[in-house]
């Protein structure tokens, strides 16, 4: 396709995300599909830019208005100008947009001369970076920032170790390449994005995708033997499939999730995949009937995804900083309620995809004043060599590559 359409697409989409009322990806899968016609270059083409544009917003306008003065009918278009001529450098584009070419210079000392300022240099909103600094040390922040704005890699976990090697022929094939994480035993990167639904092994339960951070989480919880679990906020289902295989054939784990939806897609995605400990809990009534039964409750808890930026650059301006007190009283609901299905002496995993202590610290601290004491392990810290404060595991894509994490466990005295 060539480059004026391209652009054009951009535009398109860009306007159809930037009102930041959906998720970013939802608008691109849908756009995708009603435009068949798009090859996988021209895709890759688009997200490269659509993403890259999102991500450095705040910047991006502020130059525009310096430069253009006002905003104008080429709005979008010299957003992609400004962050072509910045960061990506794409002679295409750079010819393409030649007319802009004697602006060039101003452009650029403009940058220079915001790069002093971080909320615009790396394009966060000024309340986030005050969140941001109460854990985040000086020394890290522009680091931090900058692994915000990179995109994040593609991990799998190996289900089935025994076929490693035919996976790894399988991806050769595909020209993609497997490299071992740093952290988790089973997690590997993956060296470029490819449908996986055209593989096999996938079908087949061999690997899944998940992030290197959810594996080690789900490691966190000590999960082993013949322990009954309860994964309260199961979702798609991702750390109960890992909890599954690092029980023993007589533990089991349980699946609920509040969006029955979700736990009926975790149903689909259970089949034909060989995992025969885990049972679906289907109805709040059933549920009920299990209280005070599990060696260990994982709450998941719905939050408000600070930790998958990487991901999901949009969050930057969908977020307000209200949504985290909206979440943590929802997240309080959540313990309170689940909290009851622990028994005596039994673990819970408190875990979140958030970097903001009121939806982390602060609910942990408040729940260790009750019946609950933080389990401080020692073993797991000095054998991923992570740095703790409390006993509470968190997890930095600058630090670690992964996505944020936060995770807690917790006895029931």
């Amino acid at each position: 396709m060539n480059i004026s359409s391209l652009i054009n697409h951009i535009c398109e989409l860009y306007s159809s995300i930037n009102d930041w009322n959906r998720p970013a990806d939802k608008v691109i899968s849908e756009y995708f599909k009603k435009r068949k016609y798009l090859g996988s270059k021209d895709r890759t083409f688009i997200l490269r830019f659509i993403y890259g544009v999102i991500r450095n917003k705040l910047l991006l306008e502020e130059i525009q208005t310096k430069v253009f003065l006002d905003y104008t009918e080429n709005f979008c278009n010299e957003l992609i100008y400004i962050y072509n001529l910045i960061f990506e450098k794409d002679e295409t584009v750079s010819l393409f947009f030649s007319g802009y070419k004697h602006l060039d210079d101003i452009i650029l000392k403009e940058y220079k001369s915001l790069t002093s300022d971080i909320t615009k240099k790396y394009s966060f909103p000024e309340w986030m970076i005050n969140e941001f600094e109460k854990i985040i040390p000086k020394a890290e922040m522009e680091l931090f920032l900058e692994s915000l704005n990179s995109s994040a890699p593609i991990t799998i976990r190996i289900a089935k170790k025994e076929l490693l090697n035919n996976l790894i022929e399988a991806l050769n094939k595909k020209n993609a390449e497997l490299q071992k994480c740093k952290f988790a035993p089973d997690a590997y990167h993956v060296s470029k994005r490819i449908n996986f639904q055209e593989i096999k092994l996938f079908k087949k339960g061999v690997f899944e995708v998940q992030d290197e951070g959810s594996q080690l989480v789900t490691l966190f919880s000590g999960a082993k033997g013949s322990i009954k679990i309860l994964d309260a906020c199961a979702g798609a289902g991702g750390k109960t499939l890992y909890l599954s295989l690092l029980i023993s054939d007589e533990g089991l784990v349980y699946a609920y999730d509040i969006d029955l939806e979700r736990l009926s897609s975790f149903k689909k995605r259970l089949k034909g995949k060989g995992y025969s400990k885990i049972k679906i809990i289907e109805s709040k009534e059933e549920l009920i009937k299990l209280k005070n039964m599990f060696d260990l409750v994982v709450i998941d808890a719905p939050c408000t995804g600070s930790g998958t930026i990487r991901r999901n650059p949009d969050l930057k301006w969908r977020l307000k900083k209200e949504d985290i007190l909206y979440r943590s009283k929802i997240q309080k609901e959540i313990l309170n309620e689940y909290t009851g299905y622990v028994r005596n002496g039994g673990l819970l995993l408190y875990i979140t995809c958030s970097f903001f202590v009121d939806e982390n610290e602060k609910i942990i601290d408040e729940l260790s004043k009750s019946n609950f004491s933080i389990v401080y392990d020692k073993q797991f810290f000095e054998k991923y060599n992570i740095h703790t404060e409390k006993g509470e595991l968190r997890l930095y894509p600058h630090l670690h590559n992964t996505d944020g994490f936060t995770a807690c466990l917790l006895k029931k005295n």
